[in-house]
C-alpha cells in the first residue's frame, strides 16, 4: 500500500501547530496522478505529481511550508517540502517537492561558531555534526557547536526544518572506528550554506554516504540524518538482511561504463596564502621544500599509460593547509584517488516486494545480492538510487552503482 500525506505548519500567533491531510492512498478514492519519486545517493531527492480539483487537499498545499511524505507498506521512504506549483487551464496542479535534506541550504555557518580548539585539532565526525558547545572561544578546552546544532539554532521556532540529535551509533556508522577530521583544513568559513559546506569540505573528502530518514509520530515528521563513512560501513550495517535480484526474475538491465572524466596523472598542490617575494604580491604554499624542489607530484604508472594530465588543487581543496609536509600527504591521497579510469556498473531491477504487502521494502543503501550468469554477476551491491512509480509500484526501479577504479582497460568492439 502506498500513500502520500500532507503536513502543514500553521502559526497561531504564539506557536506553530500542524495540520495533516491525505493526498493519495492506493486503495481509496483519494489519489494523485503521475506520481514519481526519486531518492539517490548523497542527494535530497525529489517528488512530483498532479493533483485534481476534487482532491480534499487541493487548496491546502503551500510552497515552502507544506511537507509531503511518501509511505510504502507503512515505511516512510521520503519527505520533502513543496518547492513549485503549476496550474493548467483545467485547474490541475503539478506539484514539485524537494527532499528535506535541502533545509540545510537555509542556514549559514559562522566562523566563530564551529571552530573547535583541541590539542590535536581533531574531532570525530559525530562530534563535528552534533556536539554541544563547551566553553567560550579562546578558552582552553573550548569546543565549537556541532554543525547540525548550529543549523537547528538558526532555524529558531521553525521546528519542521530541524534535524534530530541522536546518539553516535544511530547517526554515524563507521566500519573502521572513529573517523577524525582535521580542523586545520576546514575551520575557516566563507559564510557557506550548511549543506554546501558539508558536501564540499567534509563528506566528499571522506567519501561518505548520507541520507535523511523520516519518521512520523503524533502528526509530526521527524528527520534523522544518517552518515555512512564508507561502503564497507554500509555492508557491515546491513548484516545478513540481504534481498535477491536474479536474472530471469526481476533483473531488467545491466550496463558498464568506463570514464576518464576525473583522470589526472599529476597534481600541483597549492596551500595557504603566504607572503610573496614582493610586498604587494601574495603567494601560496607549495610542496617544493619537501619534494626535491618540485612543486608537483605525479604517478609514473599513469603517466606511462595516459601521458601527463595535470591538475591544480587550490583554494577549495587545500587552501587552509599551512605545512608543506601535510600538503604533500593530502596531494598524494588526491592523486591516488584520481589516477584511475572509473568503471561504473549500473543495474536496473524491479523490486518484487513492492508488488505485495511485504513491509521489508528496499530502501536507499540496502545491500542486495545480484545474480546473473549471463552478465557474470554473483555479488552483493549497494542500492544507490530508487525511482518510485506511485501509481504503479510494479514499475518502480532500483539502481546499483558499484564503482571500480582500474589503471587500464581494453575495449573490444
Amino acid at each position: 500500500m502506498v500513500r502520500l500525506d500532507l503536513f502543514t505548519p500553521n502559526w497561531d500567533g504564539s506557536s506553530w501547530t500542524y495540520t495533516t491531510k491525505l493526498l493519495h492512498k492506493s486503495d481509496s478514492d483519494t489519489y494523485v496522478l503521475n506520481g514519481k519519486c526519486t531518492v539517490q545517493d548523497n542527494s535530497a531527492g525529489s517528488l512530483s505529481f498532479v493533483i485534481l480539483p476534487n482532491n480534499p487537499a487541493y487548496d491546502d498545499i503551500y510552497i515552502r511550508r507544506s511537507e509531503i511524505t511518501l509511505t510504502i507498506n507503512d515505511v516512510c521512504v521520503f519527505c520533502g517540502y513543496v518547492s513549485k506549483i503549476s496550474t493548467d487551464f483545467y485547474k490541475q496542479k503539478t506539484v514539485q517537492v524537494t527532499g528535506v535534506l535541502d533545509y540545510l541550504k537555509d542556514s549559514i555557518l559562522l566562523t566563530n561558531e564551529y571552530r573547535p580548539l583541541f590539542t590535536d585539532n581533531k574531532m570525530n565526525l559525530w562530534q563535528f555534526l552534533y556536539t554541544e558547545q563547551s566553553g567560550s572561544p579562546g578558552d582552553a578546552g573550548y569546543t565549537g557547536k556541532g554543525i547540525i546544532r548550529q543549523h537547528n539554532d538558526m532555524m529558531g521556532d521553525c521546528h519542521w526544518k530541524k534535524f534530530q540529535i541522536d546518539t553516535q551509533t544511530q547517526n554515524i556508522i563507521s566500519a573502521s572506528g572513529e573517523t577524525s577530521i582535521s580542523f586545520l583544513d576546514v575551520y575557516t568559513s566563507d559564510y557557506d550554506k550548511t549543506l554546501d559546506f558539508l558536501q564540499k569540505k567534509i563528506f566528499s573528502g571522506l567519501n561518505c554516504h548520507y541520507k535523511v530518514i523520516p519518521s512520523i509520530s503524533n502528526n509530526i515528521v521527524y528527520k534523522d540524518i544518517i552518515v555512512y563513512t564508507s561502503d564497507m560501513a554500509i555492508f557491515e550495517h546491513s548484516g545478513n538482511d540481504i534481498k535477491q535480484i536474479m536474472f530471469g526474475q526481476n533483473l531488467t538491465d545491466c550496463k558498464s561504463t568506463f570514464s576518464s572524466d576525473k583522470l589526472v596523472t599529476g597534481i600541483f598542490p597549492i596551500g595557504k596564502e603566504v607572503e610573496g617575494d614582493f610586498e604587494s604580491v601574495k603567494d601560496h604554499l607549495t610542496i617544493a621544500s619537501v619534494n626535491s624542489g618540485k612543486k608537483y607530484i605525479e604517478s609514473e604508472d599513469s603517466v606511462a599509460l595516459y601521458g601527463r594530465i595535470y591538475s591544480s588543487q587550490k583554494y577549495t581543496d587545500f587552501k587552509n593547509v599551512s605545512e608543506a609536509s601535510s600538503l604533500k600527504i593530502k596531494a598524494n591521497t588526491e592523486l591516488q584517488n584520481n589516477r584511475f579510469l572509473i568503471d561504473s556498473l549500473e543495474i536496473t531491477a524491479v523490486d518484487l516486494h513492492y508488488l505485495s504487502n511485504n513491509s521489508a521494502v528496499t530502501q536507499l543503501y540496502d545491500v542486495l545480492h545480484i545474480k546473473s550468469g549471463v552478465h557474470k554477476l554473483d555479488t552483493n551491491l549497494i542500492c544507490t538510487k530508487i525511482d518510485y512509480d506511485i501509481s504503479d509500484l510494479g514499475n518502480s526501479k532500483l539502481y546499483f552503482g558499484k564503482t571500480n577504479k582500474k589503471l587500464s582497460t581494453h575495449l573490444r568492439g
